[in-house]
C-alpha cells in the first residue's frame, strides 16, 4: 500500500498533535497580558527536549540535523503504510 502526501500530513498531524490545548493558551495569555512577559515561552516535551538544545547549535549542524529527522520520519511513515 502506497501513501499519498494526505497521509503523511495526518500521519504528522496525529504524531504532533496534542490534547493539552490549554498550555498553549495559557502562555498566550500570559504573553499578551503580563507586565513582564518571558522572552521564550517553552511549551510541550518536544520544545524541552529538542528544539531548545537545538537552538543553542551553530546553524550548519541544525540543517543537517533537520535532514536526518525528516529522513528517519519518512522511513517510518513508509513502515506504518506499508504495513
Amino acid at each position: 500500500m502506497l501513501f499519498t502526501a494526505i497521509d503523511l500530513v495526518d500521519h504528522l498531524k496525529n504524531q504532533a498533535s496534542s490534547t493539552q490545548l490549554h498550555l498553549v493558551v495559557d502562555a498566550l495569555t500570559h504573553a499578551l497580558l503580563a507586565k513582564h512577559p518571558k522572552e521564550r515561552y517553552i511549551i510541550g516535551p518536544d520544545a524541552k527536549f529538542i528544539f531548545i538544545p537545538m537552538s543553542y547549535l551553530p546553524i550548519w549542524l541544525q540543517v543537517s540535523e533537520n535532514k536526518i529527522l525528516l529522513i528517519l520520519l519518512v522511513q517510518q511513515v513508509q513502515c506504518i503504510c506499508l504495513a
